[in-house]
């Protein structure tokens, strides 16, 4: 009388495609790593796609849950390797999305060269796809847009600036005050030390948010996302480079 697993299955050739990517993300990601399901088992047929799950049960999480954030984010950063912005997957398809003129430009100017360490990066990290268990501990769900060598500080831009738009439903300068808030909180910039983006936080959040403009093309808070992009280009516009 109690859950033990859940079955995803894709019949749409687009809801099988999604159950594969998944798929393959969780069966290369190094076994236990933190905060990441096991893959029990998967189905193929001429009818379907699926995989299964341990069940996890919990809430999303609360504000007085996000203490562990840091933790949780801080272990998905190899400090062990080295990659190169402009080689990361979400880089190339914002490359390929974004016009020739305008910000990503100026963007991949500043990022020229720049090295990082590589980071586990979901893709739509928020509380809708997060469970906390009794514990305390986290367990993230639906890893569709998982990638083993991220950019590091896209989980985190997406948590706090997502769940502002679409479940504060906060105005765009108050959320471009909690993106500032965040760039220089001691948790985030121990973060960013190890992920190695310290000096480029700002360049990786407005990079952040025009690959969900461009690429992502969210069906709810795409307004809100392309303000808050908008802004923030305003606001840090000697520091990051205006586009002409």
């Amino acid at each position: 009388q109690r859950p033990v697993a859940v079955v995803k299955a894709g019949l749409s050739p687009r809801a099988r495609t999604l159950v594969e990517q998944e798929e393959r993300f969780l069966d290369a990601v190094p076994e236990k790593t933190v905060g990441v399901p096991r893959l029990r088992a998967r189905f193929e047929s001429s009818r379907l796609r699926a995989l299964a799950l341990d069940f996890v049960p919990g809430d999303s999480p609360r504000p007085r849950d996000e203490a562990a954030l840091p933790t949780l984010l801080t272990a998905w950063v190899d400090a062990t390797q080295d990659v190169m912005v402009s080689d990361t997957s979400d880089w190339k398809r914002l490359q390929e999305a974004a016009p020739a003129s305008g910000l990503f430009p100026v963007l991949a100017g500043e990022l020229r060269g720049r090295k990082v360490h590589p980071a586990i990066h979901h893709g739509d990290f928020a509380p809708w796809n997060i469970k906390v268990s009794a514990a305390g501990t986290w367990t993230v769900l639906d890893w569709e847009r998982g990638e083993l060598k991220g950019i590091p500080g896209w989980d985190w831009f997406h948590y706090v600036i997502q769940s502002g738009i679409l479940v504060g439903h906060l105005p765009t300068l108050v959320l471009a005050q909690r993106v500032e808030s965040l760039l220089s909180s001691g948790g985030f910039r121990q973060y960013a030390t190890r992920g190695g983006i310290l000096g480029c936080e700002r360049e990786l959040v407005l990079a952040y948010l025009l690959h969900a403009v461009a690429v992502i093309k969210p069906s709810e808070g795409m307004a809100p996302t392309r303000e808050l992009l908008e802004a923030l280009t305003a606001r840090w516009g000697e520091a990051c480079g205006s586009p002409s």
